[in-house]
């Protein structure tokens, strides 16, 4: 049985949007090349069956998007996309033909900039990809946040999930969900996902959790554009090293003091790292 259940993959930390929720990350712009993702599908694929695209940047602004796809498929690894769905007309052809197990929208992204297009503009493609490529059997997932804890956040939500139920003829009841915490299967292959918004982990928070779970490590790591290994995936500026990937094995990495410390940390909740005390993800999902 492989350890990991996800090993997430920064493509690359460029991005097209500048979310007010994003906490942007002080890395050297960077994407990945087809050597180097390669080279980290040959060093993973013994430990996991799934890769993420997903820590910073836009993953569908990536060039060689197909050739990942591709290598990610030879190599028996199902791929999971997050994206903010601005590319799709342009990369839809690539995901149709590639086929990635899932495309996550992260729709909350729209209302998180200043956009110069309509949110109609926005969503209807991303809704006419959905219906072609869960035919495909690729699952498609809008995500939203839901939490009312700011009135002047998430305005739009109404707005959006009303546009999904008329573009697809669904059940008008649907617009009554916006408050389920878990999300609803819109139709087969299709989900709408519900989460609260939640503070990046920051040393600076002075959250002091003295008491925190989490499943990196144990369930998760992620790889940056760098090679840089990191315990989980919202450690955008590596404020944890683990080790790289370009010059180590992901055995020897896995197995390091440092690694093999903080997983029994993780296990009794006493978290040392600075970083892990003042994750606010963590308190929301595990306390």
């Amino acid at each position: 049985m492989k350890k990991l259940k996800r090993v997430y993959v920064e493509i690359t930390n460029v991005c097209n949007l500048s979310c007010s929720f994003c906490p942007k990350t002080k890395k050297e712009t960077r994407s990945l090349t087809i050597n180097e993702f390669e080279h980290i599908v040959k060093k993973v694929e013994k430990h996991t069956d799934h890769l993420y695209f997903h820590v910073m940047g836009e993953p569908t602004l990536h060039p060689n998007l197909l050739e990942f796809l591709k290598t990610a498929n030879a190599h028996n690894l199902f791929v999971n996309l997050t994206t903010n769905g601005t590319q799709i007309k342009k990369i839809a052809p690539v995901l149709l033909e590639c086929l990635p197990r899932k495309v996550s929208f992260s729709l909350h992204s729209y209302e998180g900039n200043n956009n110069k297009i309509s949110l109609e503009e926005y969503l209807k493609p991303i809704v006419e990809f959905a219906k072609v490529a869960t035919q495909k059997n690729i699952i498609v997932e809008f995500r939203l946040w839901n939490l009312k804890n700011n009135e002047n956040k998430n305005l739009l939500n109404g707005q959006i999930l009303h546009f999904i139920v008329n573009e697809l003829n669904l059940d008008k009841t649907l617009l009554n969900v916006l408050h389920e915490k878990s999300g609803v299967t819109l139709f087969p292959n299709c989900y709408l996902g519900f989460d609260n918004e939640f503070m990046w982990p920051d040393e600076t928070l002075n959250l002091n959790l003295s008491s925190v779970y989490c499943l990196a490590l144990k369930n998760q790591i992620a790889i940056l554009s760098d090679g840089t290994v990191v315990p989980c995936c919202l450690d955008y500026n590596a404020s944890i090293t683990l080790g790289n990937i370009f010059n180590e094995s992901l055995e020897d990495i896995l197995n390091s003091d440092l690694a093999k410390k903080m997983l029994l940390e993780f296990k009794n909740r006493t978290p040392v790292c600075k970083l892990c005390q003042n994750c606010n993800y963590a308190k929301q999902k595990f306390m």
